[in-house]
């Protein structure tokens, strides 16, 4: 059990070291509710494998919050192009 929230914190923070390294200025709205929402979501899953305190009331507004990120972050590469040409 405890691997499995390692992982899923793994793959988030790749994630997230990537919309910080992109230097775009509206991946960071996308970073913070990904980041709050990784560690909703899987604080539960740890505190359940370290015999922690019962905190799985987190983990719903924890994945919300991971949805909602991934999702506006699939909106803005959709838009991305648009993004781009107001650039210039």
């Amino acid at each position: 059990m405890l691997s499995r929230g390692v992982e899923m914190l793994m793959w988030h923070v790749l994630a997230l070291l990537g919309l910080g390294v992109s230097g775009i200025a509206a991946l960071r709205w996308v970073a913070l509710p990904m980041a709050a929402g990784t560690v909703l979501f899987t604080l539960p899953v740890v505190s359940l494998a370290l015999k922690g305190p019962n905190v799985a009331f987190l983990a719903p507004f924890g994945g919300t919050l991971t949805m909602l990120a991934w999702l506006s972050l699939a909106v803005l590469a959709c838009f991305a192009h648009r993004f781009r040409r107001s650039m210039t």
